[in-house]
């Protein structure tokens, strides 16, 4: 990609129009670096103050919210992880062979655990505001006061929930992917 992208830079150069005047390298050069600085600054500034998100939960919002340029680039830039500054294959092996150390054979039989993440259901019991003749989710309360169970509030509605499905399934954190990153699409297929 980057060296098409400077192929193309490169034929641009040749086949532009020629210019009648001296072009000034060094004082564009120096608006080009001061722009770059300017605009870096103000993308830092605002990352620190909070105005400005480095990971975006809904990509259409943060197109919305913080145009076009920004989010383009950060999620160009942004790819996930960043490599930590004592990561080494040493410092990996130790993790491991602890790990390994400490592992213990299971004794008992694991449960077989049947998972279903439902955006489409809704259990009526939960409006307060309307009185029901009959249970009309019979089965579901059923399960639900004999099996564990329970209510999980994710940070998304909408878009943006198959990755709360991501997590869940595979315990992975999205803040380890880059910007507007759908894992299934990336990591799993």
């Amino acid at each position: 990609g980057v060296i098409a992208a400077l192929a193309v830079l490169v034929l641009l150069f040749f086949r532009a129009p020629k210019v009648d005047h001296k072009i000034k390298y060094g004082r564009n050069i120096v608006a080009i670096v001061l722009i770059w600085v300017i605009g870096m600054g103000a993308i830092n500034l605002g990352i620190a103050s909070g105005l400005i998100n480095k990971k975006f939960g809904n990509l259409r919002d943060s197109y919305f919210k913080y145009g076009f340029a920004y989010c383009f680039t950060n999620s160009v830039l942004n790819t996930g992880i960043q490599k930590p500054k004592n990561y080494s294959a040493s410092s990996i092996k130790k993790i491991v062979d602890e790990e390994e150390s400490q592992a213990t054979e299971a004794t008992e039989k694991t449960p077989n655990i049947i998972f279903l993440q439902l955006e489409s259901f809704f259990d009526l019991n939960n409006m307060t505001n309307i009185k029901l003749s009959d249970n009309p989710v019979p089965n579901f309360e059923k399960l639900y006061n004999e099996c564990p169970s329970g209510y999980l509030t994710v940070p998304v509605v909408g878009a943006g929930t198959v990755n709360t499905e991501f997590e869940i399934m595979t315990g992975m954190n999205l803040d380890d992917f880059g910007s507007g990153e759908l894992p299934f699409k990336t990591v799993l297929t």
